[in-house]
């Protein structure tokens, strides 16, 4: 009987202990999370966003961190629009347990859209504290309309040199009320802000709205005006705002985008006969500026003026039929000097005319000068007023920008005695018929203005003229000797604008030997070519080429040989 309690005893604390280690073992798997539907929200209109969690299983889990991780266009209230996932301790969670966490946001951006939200709750199991477990949802939001309205009325035409008036008008279509509301306008350069309805609070373009209850909404008109090429497009842009815990968030964005018609008076610039002309330096250019009347009302009194900009101009030479401001570099003309302005019928045309050089030498200063750009602004206007345009003097403006290649050059010296180079040259100086002498070649390059690509240095070697093999180069690259051809080459696929002209030199040394022929005897030898090199100009997709003379055994560039060299050959 005794035997019997005792394994009755086992096997009833064998049991207890299997039940027990299958209830403390098992995985905690019954954590949700789940999130409360929200209704299509408006842009700016903060909304809630609710998500319950629910341990579903018998054992605790504790240390519970839910985050939620927003989109683009969507914003946490009351923090920066950058913060894009937040962390919330939400503490143990006991068997059974529900919980809720809610969180305010609001949509900023891209109206008529879905965007998604994701939140994940971490926790730990009370059996294994270390053991970090992981529950997901995500929730879609419908993004509507924006909470305000925002919209411009604008001219269907507008003339460079007219009024522009703007009316800018809001409502608040949602049943929120809005506080602290602000509105900012972008303008394009070619607007001149001059008055508006009401008062801006900063730079012209910002406005303070204040409140703006369910159902509110406001105008109030913008007055300025556009001077500009004919058929350029500008572009207004508005911002509207609204102030939640001391952060501004958008409530409304639009934009309006306007092109200048064909004004009662056009101008038209040309270089050269064109107005694709890629200058050079020491060079010439003839500009002519044409004029139109494209009104049914005669023009008076016209004036015209270019004013130049750009550092590769040289004006010392400069030669026009108007008058020269040299201290703005702006020509004029008007009926003064000359007589056809004074009166343009419908449908007239005329030309004014400016010839400049350009300077024959890059004013290189600084790595940073490089790129230079030829600038023309041509203004024609008059008192005269056509009907229907709603301008105080009829205007026009055209520019036109021209860009300047770069250059590059190539220097070719020899030398008998070159310690310098680091590299030794034997042989007899003046050269002796049937007997090698050694000399170096020298290759120096200028890169000016611009940066250049595939740059290729070449020279063929002449008669009885031979590579020996020792090269040396400040840069990746060194020459190379095709032996079929004779033909030298140094490539290098970029050269940055001044490199060669500020800084070290770009330098490639090579060494050649040559053995005068009995019919050379008592003349000097020329045992290299002419040197040429050829660059792709990577700021005016022109190709730039540059020579240098051929090297003979008279060496005018090493003074270390000046006593020998017109000794009589042997």
């Amino acid at each position: 009987m005794k035997a019997f309690l005792v394994a009755l005893g086992v096997v009833v604390l064998g049991a207890a202990l299997a039940a027990g280690y299958f209830f403390w073992s098992r995985p905690v798997a019954d954590i949700t999370l789940e999130f409360s539907p929200v209704p299509p929200v408006l842009v700016g209109q903060p909304f809630k966003l609710e998500v319950g969690f629910t341990n579903g299983s018998e054992r605790p889990v504790s240390n519970g961190r839910l985050a939620f991780a927003l989109p683009p266009g969507i914003s946490f209230l009351g923090k920066s629009q950058d913060l894009r996932i937040l962390e919330i301790p939400v503490g143990d969670l006991g068997p059974g347990s529900l919980n809720k966490q809610t969180v305010d946001l609001v949509a900023v951006a891209d109206p008529q859209s879905v965007k998604r939200i994701e939140a994940k709750l971490t926790y730990a199991s009370a059996s294994n504290g270390r053991a970090q477990i992981e529950t997901r949802a995500g929730l879609d939001i419908s993004i509507g309309q924006p909470a305000v309205n925002l919209a411009f009325k604008v001219p269907q035409k507008v003339f460079s040199g007219s009024g522009l008036e703007i009316e800018v008008t809001y409502e608040n279509n949602s049943e929120y009320a809005f506080d602290k509301t602000n509105l900012k306008i972008e303008y394009p350069p070619i607007f001149q802000f001059q008055k508006s309805s009401i008062a801006p609070s900063k730079s012209n373009s910002s406005w303070t709205l204040g409140s703006l209850p369910r159902g509110g909404r406001g105008s109030f008109t913008i007055m300025g005006s556009v001077i500009g090429p004919e058929e350029s497009a500008f572009r207004f842009l508005g911002t509207l705002t609204a102030d939640f815990g001391g952060q501004q968030y958008v409530l409304n964005t639009q934009e309006v985008n306007l092109a200048i018609s064909t004004a009662p008076v056009s101008v038209a610039i040309e270089v050269n006969r064109t107005r694709d002309y890629v200058a050079r330096a020491d060079g010439s250019l003839d500009y002519v500026i044409t004029y139109r009347n494209n009104s049914a009302t005669t023009l008076d009194n016209l004036t015209i003026s270019a004013a130049f900009s750009g550092e590769m101009f040289d004006f010392a030479k400069a030669k026009s039929d108007g008058a020269f401001n040299s201290i703005t570099n702006t020509f004029f003309w008007n009926t003064a000097n000359t007589p056809a302005l004074a009166s343009l019928p419908p449908g007239g045309s005329g030309s004014v005319k400016v010839s400049v050089d350009t300077r024959a030498v890059f004013p290189i200063r600084r790595l940073s000068d490089k790129n230079y750009v030829l600038k023309v602004r041509a203004q024609i206007e008059s008192p005269t007023v056509p009907e229907a345009t709603g301008a105080v003097k009829t205007i026009s403006v055209s520019s036109l920008e021209t860009k300047v290649a770069g250059a590059v050059t190539i220097k070719s010296r020899g030398y008998f005695r070159d310690a310098a180079s680091g590299i030794l040259n034997v042989g007899p100086y003046p050269p002796v018929v049937n007997q090698p002498t050694q000399y170096t070649i020298h290759w120096i390059i200028a890169n000016y203005s611009t940066d250049i690509s595939g740059v290729r240095v070449s020279a063929f070697l002449q008669g009885n003229t031979k590579f020996t093999g020792k090269v040396k180069s400040t840069i990746g690259t060194s020459p190379k000797y095709d032996p079929t051809s004779g033909e030298v080459s140094w490539e290098i696929a970029n050269l940055p604008a001044t490199k060669g002209v500020l800084g070290g030199p770009v330098e490639a040394i090579f060494q050649v030997e040559n053995v005068p022929a009995i019919n050379e005897a008592g003349s000097m030898i020329t045992f290299m070519g002419g040197t040429r090199i050829v660059a792709n100009d990577n700021f005016t997709n022109l190709k730039l080429t540059g020579s240098a003379k051929e090297i003979s055994s008279e060496l005018p560039d090493d003074p270390t040989v000046a006593d020998l060299k017109h000794n009589v050959q042997l």
